[in-house]
């Protein structure tokens, strides 16, 4: 005797759909937990990353793109290029950045002798000053 029935048949798909709806609360249940737990881990876990960026001025033929009038693809130009990246590194937000890393009192040591001890608005003014 054969070992496959003659006539109607589930579908192949029938049998899953009633996996699915007998095991659909454990499934529920895991999901969850699982979301929940990554996601309290997520929320607990001390944020762990570093930024690296490096600035380099070329001036050499690179610079030179526009050079063929048939070209197709619009670049910047030489001047372009480095006002923005003059504009990028006299930025303030720069400058207090190198300010704080550094230090104020290895870069301009008399204002720094000019702040008072606890005194904010004293080492504000300072590197107010320090900027300009």
């Amino acid at each position: 005797m054969s070992d496959y029935a003659v006539g109607d048949s589930a579908p192949p798909w029938q049998a899953l759909g009633w996996t699915l709806q007998r095991n659909s609360r454990n499934m529920v249940g895991a999901l969850l937990g699982c979301t929940i737990l990554f996601g309290g881990m997520a929320l607990v876990m001390p944020a762990a990353y570093r930024s690296n960026s490096e600035l380099m001025v070329r001036l050499g033929q690179e610079y030179l793109v526009n050079a063929d009038p048939a070209s197709t693809s619009v670049f910047m130009e030489r001047k372009e290029m480095v006002v923005s990246e003059v504009a990028m590194l006299t930025a303030p937000e720069l400058a207090m950045r190198v300010l704080r890393e550094i230090g104020l009192a290895r870069i301009y040591p008399a204002l720094a002798a000019t702040i008072v001890a606890g005194d904010k608005e004293s080492e504000a003014t300072a590197f107010e000053e320090a900027l300009l």
